[in-house]
């Protein structure tokens, strides 16, 4: 009987991971495609406009690629993967460097999707704790990031 119950509770355990597993596939689905920075804060301060201008998003399947712009006639890319869990309100996201010093360490934040627009807010330091609200002020340091979906 024991053997039983404990058959049971591994089998409703890898069913929930499945349907975790599902609805992050749906978000990351439905989040796709590439997008342009409107607006970048950091501890409550604007980020430079051309900066701003300059950069896009895409996102594919749970990888993105961040392209900062052009400096020195290069293009300037970082990649990384997301880890979403729809079922946290706000949204959690993780986003983990693909390459670079920072490979392998989670970023910690949460995704707000408005119609064609998301925004993301992320802890400012690796080791630091996810943010809790859509807020970049002195004190906090979150970085606020909103995203237009490109067309």
């Amino acid at each position: 009987m024991v053997r039983l119950w404990n058959g049971l509770a591994i089998l409703c355990l890898c069913f929930g991971v499945a349907c975790a597993d599902e609805a992050s596939e749906k978000f990351l689905k439905e989040l796709a495609g590439t997008y342009k920075v409107l607006s970048i804060k950091r501890a409550g301060e604007e980020g430079e406009k051309e900066k701003t201008e300059a950069m896009s998003i895409t996102l594919t399947g749970n990888k993105v690629v961040i392209n900062f712009g052009k400096e020195g006639g290069k293009e300037i890319k970082k990649e990384g993967i997301l880890i979403v869990d729809p079922s946290q309100k706000p949204v959690a996201l993780d986003l983990t460097p693909s390459a670079g010093s920072d490979e392998g360490k989670p970023l910690l934040g949460i995704i707000e999707v408005k119609g064609d627009e998301i925004t993301l807010a992320f802890a400012d330091d690796f080791d630091t704790a996810r943010p809790k609200e859509f807020k970049s002020t002195k004190e906090n340091k979150v970085f606020l990031i909103t995203l237009k979906k490109s067309k």
